[in-house]
């Protein structure tokens, strides 16, 4: 399950946070992550635009992937860059690069870059 963090995405459940993001800021966060952003975005498409069930989705995603290529779990991550965005029934969500270096447990491990999903407020019209 460890290899789900090598790559990881956080689709956070509140909104615009990404919107007040500072460079090198830490935070800690819920969500899902993923190998590649990629695979995260197949995640938020069949439980945004599909209805399907987070548990329904992870098996899919890591079934496919031949891992555990997703996982939901709470870390530690210090804010990088924006990457890019995409809408998903009209809503837009926008994709982060974070370095993931522990767990609030106290774990510690080397920063890992990772992308972070975010939901941004409303629906584009």
């Amino acid at each position: 399950m460890f290899r789900g963090i090598v790559f990881f995405v956080l689709l956070f459940a509140f909104p615009a946070y990404a919107q007040t993001f500072k460079d090198g800021q830490t935070y800690v966060g819920t969500g899902v992550y993923c190998d590649t952003a990629a695979e995260v975005a197949v995640v938020i498409q069949s439980i945004v635009g599909e209805g399907k069930s987070m548990q329904e989705t992870l098996t899919a995603v890591n079934t496919e992937a031949r891992s555990d290529a997703c996982a939901v779990a709470r870390l530690l991550w210090k804010y990088d860059s924006f990457h890019s965005t995409f809408v998903v029934n009209g809503v837009t969500y926008g994709i982060h690069r974070v370095f993931v270096f522990g767990a609030p447990d106290g774990t510690r491990f080397s920063p890992l870059p990772q992308y972070v999903y975010m939901k941004y407020e409303g629906k584009n019209s």
